[in-house]
């Protein structure tokens, strides 16, 4: 668990004993992973390093939000860009010059800071996190044999529209 605690989480499923710890860890270890992946964010701030495709007028990380960047490569020359060349705009690296970057899949290496800092994750997304375990915990009747390895998978169905609806402010990507 990065941003549930597992009192937190035994709280929100109401369960007191010791005996469902594991099970209700890993539960909640899938449901982040699960708002990591359907929106694109790490709920908790660390180095990234990905390979973006270039060709407009901004590299949009996949993991943010985006507090720093510390470099972006050229990966088919192997020359980096001086620091002065790019800035970070809205969660996007765009070129001071306001030209496009060079085309190609996976052309640039951009290492930067992407999620949320300790402490700063919102509410709404450990909210979020919470109400996938309790949907999950009951669909299990608390049963912690049932495994929770699948779980991630899984939680797409149990989300609702009205889960979905709590993430559409955290979903990054490109936006027009």
């Amino acid at each position: 668990m990065n941003i549930l605690t597992l009192d937190l989480v035994k709280e929100a499923v109401r369960v007191s004993g010791t005996a469902q710890d594991a099970f209700l860890t890993a539960l909640a270890d899938a449901a982040e992973d699960w708002v990591e992946r359907t929106c694109g964010i790490a709920l908790v701030q660390a180095a990234q390093t990905e390979d973006l495709d270039g060709g407009g007028v901004g590299l949009w990380p996949r993991r943010g939000p985006v507090a720093s960047v510390t470099s972006v490569t050229d990966n088919v020359t192997g020359v980096a860009e001086a620091s002065t060349a790019y800035a970070l705009r809205n969660d996007r690296v765009v070129r001071t010059a306001g030209s496009r970057w060079g085309e190609g899949y996976g052309r640039w290496c951009v290492v930067h800071s992407g999620g949320y800092a300790t402490g700063a994750v919102p509410a709404g997304l450990i909210q979020v996190c919470l109400q996938l375990v309790a949907r999950a915990f009951d669909a299990t009747a608390g049963e912690g044999s049932a495994g929770a390895g699948g779980w991630s998978g899984n939680f797409g169905t149990l989300a609702g529209s009205d889960i979905l609806t709590l993430l559409a402010p955290y979903r990054r990507g490109p936006r027009v």
